[in-house]
């Protein structure tokens, strides 16, 4: 009689120290945490297409570190905590300080810029709470925070490259903006892809 293979725990960490465990999909959630502080340091230099550029790179990763952990069973907290915190710099944060290169000194970016940033902390911290109470939805509740940055970026590109025809003004650029962390914040379905 053969025995039930038994179902396989281990996370294959890649580093285990001071009580928790990363593994490689961890390392890729962690690239995008870096792109992201590095299109937050490009962005306050100046070099916005750069910043851009990198916040693009971490929706990549973004992508990557779900698909692979998921299809591989080594997601855990300490990764989904990672994630998050990585999503708020790099499509929370970022976006607002690419905003904030355009238009230094304007009140309305700043305070925009800051509400967009809370409304990609809440946003995140609404979706880790219906993961961890374990309502799997078929759909997200609110502008996933990385199509929130991908619609303030693309407004933004025509500043970063230099195109004055498709130019908004930043009081057009703040009206978008607001609109996206509206979104995220909204109770509306958004597919998941």
């Amino acid at each position: 009689m053969k025995k039930a293979k038994k179902a396989r725990t281990e996370t294959f960490p890649i580093i285990r120290a001071l009580g928790f465990e990363v593994t490689f999909p961890d390392l890729i959630t962690a690239l995008n945490l870096v792109a992201g502080v590095a299109a937050v340091f490009s962005a306050i230099k100046g070099e916005t297409l750069i910043a851009i550029i990198l916040v693009v790179a971490g929706m990549i990763f973004d992508y990557f570190d779900g698909k692979i952990a998921r299809a591989y069973k080594l997601a855990h907290d300490f990764g989904r905590e990672l994630d998050s915190l990585a999503d708020l710099v790099t499509f929370g944060i970022a976006p607002g300080v690419i905003l904030l290169s355009f238009f230094p000194g304007d009140d309305l970016i700043l305070a925009v810029s800051a509400l967009y940033g809370l409304a990609a902390a809440f946003r995140l911290a609404r979706f880790n709470l219906i993961k961890e109470a374990g309502k799997a939805e078929k759909n997200y509740v609110g502008l996933p925070v990385p199509a929130a940055a991908f619609l303030v970026l693309l407004v933004s590109l025509p500043h970063a490259i230099d195109l004055p025809s498709l130019m908004l003004p930043g009081w057009g650029l703040a009206i978008v903006t607001l609109f996206a962390g509206i979104l995220m914040l909204s109770l509306l379905k958004f597919p998941k892809l």
